[in-house]
């Protein structure tokens, strides 16, 4: 369900490969859950630098 969400997003932001990009930002989102529990106050904004880089990269 959430990797349908992000591929469909990738999808609307120009990703060559929309089902790879939206893998990747899966496994981003897991990592920033993991980060977030463990008392990562700035997870937030480094998340946002990371997806802007990966779907820039992507296209």
């Amino acid at each position: 369900m959430i990797r349908a969400i992000f591929e469909a997003a990738s999808q609307q932001a120009g990703a060559a490969d929309p089902q790879e990009t939206g893998h990747q930002l899966q496994i981003v989102l897991m990592g920033a859950i993991v980060a977030a529990s463990r008392g990562d106050h700035d997870t937030a904004q480094r998340v946002r630098a990371m997806t802007e880089l990966l779907l820039e990269s992507s296209r």
